[in-house]
């Protein structure tokens, strides 16, 4: 077969073949067999490939953030440019055991990509389009860096030229709805009054305001009259406490991607009246 000729077809593009070996796995049903057809032509993927490594480090990288439960599409840049092949691996969460990095797809130009076996049960569906890798439905466990190599053939005999790019996905989780606890507080007048803003999730960092009433459920700033209160992150301490205090009180949670406010809780400040003195007693009985 001439050098660098891509053989017929045989249940898709041969470059897809490599991609058992990719994730470290057997090649597929029905793959020996078809290589023993249509073997690959000489040119080999680079060694870059097949290790999950380039030889000479990434041309680019760049970082890209996505949010949980959403798609995000990571380019594979100038790199995939008339590339014959892209193929893209995952180096794993930071701190994460086990072997990196880990194949995760395989394209051949202007055919069918496949998926290494267990991408969508690790990073949720994936699919690759004109060399960009697609993940949707975004899950935190696909925070790391992905790789993308092209495997680039040359007009004339000789091995194919390699090109990548590296991408660093940072994964951000929305804000949960928070809640003002205690929901329901009384303190007596004079002393010190505690509310928190709890929060069940929310990538940090986190940013906390305060608002007193019971109006609307917007995701405005005001601090709506806290005279005499002091916050600190998520508490917000009234010391002492004054009858004026009572009322309704919210706060709002947000970080780089959204922003939730929590339903109102009340604070009851209870009155330390003196007692009537008891001459005033008496004048009042008197009179009946």
């Amino acid at each position: 077969m001439e050098r660098g000729r891509v053989p017929p077809r045989c249940g898709g593009p041969w470059i897809l073949w490599l991609l058992p070996a990719l994730a470290g796995g057997e090649p597929g049903r029905g793959t020996a067999a078809c290589a023993a057809r249509h073997p690959p032509p000489p040119a080999h993927p680079p060694a870059a490939a097949q290790a999950g490594e380039p030889a000479a480090g990434p041309s680019e990288e760049r970082t890209v953030t996505g949010v949980r439960g959403r798609a995000v599409e990571l380019g594979c840049g100038p790199a995939a440019a008339g590339a014959a092949a892209v193929f893209w691996s995952f180096a794993g969460p930071p701190g994460t055991p086990g072997p990196w990095p880990r194949a995760v797809a395989a394209a051949a130009a202007g055919g069918r990509a496949a998926l290494a076996p267990g991408v969508a049960a690790a990073l949720g569906p994936a699919s690759v389009r004109n060399g960009s890798l697609r993940l949707g439905r975004l899950r935190p466990a696909a925070q790391g860096r992905f790789l993308c190599q092209a495997l680039l053939l040359r007009p004339e005999p000789g091995p194919p030229r390699a090109a990548s790019a590296a991408v660093r996905l940072r994964v951000l989780v929305p804000v949960s709805k928070p809640a003002v606890r205690p929901a329901t507080a009384a303190v007596a007048e004079g002393a010190a009054a505690a509310l928190r803003c709890a929060v069940r999730e929310g990538s940090a960092p986190l940013r906390f305001s305060w608002r007193r009433g019971r109006d609307g459920d917007g995701d405005d700033d005001g601090d709506g009259d806290l005279d005499g209160a002091t916050w600190h992150g998520p508490a917000l301490r009234l010391a002492p406490a004054a009858r004026s205090h009572a009322g309704w009180y919210s706060c709002t949670a947000r970080n780089e991607v959204s922003s939730r406010r929590s339903a109102p809780a009340y604070l009851d400040v209870a009155c330390e009246c003196p007692p009537a003195p008891f001459w005033g007693r008496s004048a009042v009985l008197a009179a009946f």
